[in-house]
């Protein structure tokens, strides 16, 4: 019969606790992270029409107001109908709607070749300018398949509050491939030509309903035409 004598039973209690211990480490350390992290971005900076004269107003974009589900780390996506679904190692780096301002507020800029730019919390530093709010009921779709944003918007004078033009509008843009990286390419792509066909409506009425502007804004936009 074998003897214990020699080893006290808490030291062995202790080496083997010390044991799974250094084996639990060890598979932790090992372990591969699978997340990955993403942000909004525009597919590319727009290029200034030389041909186009620039829009004469100072421009305040407010916060992008997005649907409440996709107040989320994860990147939510449909499967179907009105079935969503969360993607936990797929996320973003920055809350969605903090990325969609970013880009919607730089295209925006750019195609309508504003040198002077408001936005939050600083909206009413250019009084003489025009503000642009932007309440999205949907920024989302399928994976391998297209993004939909539909939106509502509204372009108001920065001094009075009063609406200059509103409208509501779909857009869609298409994954380029069946990945997360394609999906959240296509949501800027999404952003980006809500901007572009904003833009154009914005050259084609705010000067038509300026009357209420200030006289500083109203004349820059004369000008420029």
């Amino acid at each position: 019969m074998t003897s214990f004598s020699g080893i006290r039973p808490f030291s062995v209690v202790a080496l083997a606790l010390t044991a799974a211990a250094l084996a639990g480490c060890t598979l932790v350390e090992t372990r591969p992270d699978p997340s990955r992290f993403y942000v909004l971005d525009a597919p590319a900076a727009p290029t200034p029409d030389a041909a186009v004269p620039a829009w004469g107003f100072p421009l305040a974009v407010a916060r992008v107001r997005t649907p409440s589900y996709l107040d989320q780390p994860q990147l939510v996506s449909r499967a179907g109908g009105s079935r969503v679904t969360f993607s936990e190692f797929n996320r973003w780096l920055e809350p969605v709607d903090k990325g969609a301002t970013r880009v919607f507020a730089g295209s925006l800029a750019a195609r309508l070749g504003v040198d002077r730019l408001a936005l939050e919390p600083a909206l009413d530093i250019y009084r003489d300018g025009v503000l642009v709010q932007v309440d999205a009921l949907r920024l989302d779709g399928e994976i391998g398949g297209e993004v939909v944003m539909h939106a509502r918007w509204r372009a108001s004078a920065v001094h009075d509050g009063s609406t200059l033009l509103a409208g509501e509008r779909v857009v869609t843009a298409k994954c380029s491939g069946s990945d997360y990286h394609s999906y959240a390419a296509a949501m800027g792509a999404a952003l980006d030509e809500f901007a572009a066909r904003l833009a154009d409506d914005l050259r084609s009425g705010v000067a038509r309903n300026a009357a209420g502007l200030p006289v500083k804004a109203t004349a820059a936009a004369a000008g420029a035409k």
